[in-house]
């Protein structure tokens, strides 16, 4: 049986980056964590954003590791989602997530993991201040609501 092959490219001496420089430029001024995974779940490009949302400094903790290893006490649902979409191709959005303790332990994330060729695509925002105001506003509503009505 023929093993399939990649088409995305993790040999770890690549130079440059699996991105241009326009796609880098653009991604790293973004004010997302951008992430791109080979089948392996191995981390072959990240942005700016995302190599600081994982706690790190440099594009070296982060690429041709493990996600496992870079994002430790990530948690098994995670990767079991991220394996179904590489298993099935289908795209999937998970709002307003707890953050797992390595990224922070009160943070709120919107993630939002794709195919791309054989691999995996994540796409990670930090919501925690609306979350917060969201639950904030949800308990002062009743109140709110009882001061507004007319007397």
């Amino acid at each position: 049986m023929q093993e399939e092959q990649s088409h995305i490219n993790t040999d770890k001496s690549a130079n440059p980056p699996v991105l241009n420089d326009w796609a880098t430029t653009l991604l790293d001024a973004a004010p997302i964590a951008f992430y791109l995974l080979d089948k392996d779940l191995r981390v072959i490009e990240a942005n700016a954003k995302g190599i600081e949302f994982l706690g790190k400094k440099s594009r070296s903790e982060v690429i041709n590791r493990n996600i496992m290893d870079v994002a430790p006490g990530i948690p098994p649902i995670h990767i079991h989602s991220y394996k179904q979409i590489l298993k099935t191709g289908i795209p999937k959005i998970c709002p307003s997530i707890k953050a797992w303790p390595t990224v922070g332990e009160n943070r709120y994330i919107n993630s939002i993991r794709f195919p791309v060729r054989d691999g995996l695509g994540i796409i990670v925002t930090d919501i925690t201040d609306q979350y917060k105001l969201e639950r904030e506003l949800k308990k002062i509503k009743p109140s709110l609501k009882s001061w507004l009505q007319p007397m």
